[in-house]
């Protein structure tokens, strides 16, 4: 599914105009972004949650050259689904 069939979806399920519908997706997704980017977390009841982790530093290998590498600690974001949706998925 596109972004434009989810907007589409949720203009259809929620009865508002499609206008209306991706400005709310947009507004979602900006909220979500802006509060994991500031450390925070973003918690949807039987859907999941949103939060930034940190990811160790760790010795590598370059492909090409088989060379070792340093790849340095980063954050990255993480998504961690309900019980109820990875119960929903297994069906």
């Amino acid at each position: 599914m596109k972004k434009s069939d989810f907007v589409a979806a949720v203009a259809e399920k929620s009865g508002i105009s499609r206008q209306d519908a991706e400005r709310a997706v947009n507004a979602a997704v900006d909220i979500i972004r802006a509060e994991v980017c500031s450390g925070g977390r973003v918690q949807l009841p039987n859907f999941g949650t949103f939060e930034a982790a940190q990811r160790a530093g760790r010795k590598g290998r370059s492909l090409s050259t088989h060379e070792p590498l340093d790849i340095p600690a980063t954050r990255v974001p993480r998504f961690k689904p309900s019980e109820s949706f990875r119960e929903a998925v297994k069906r």
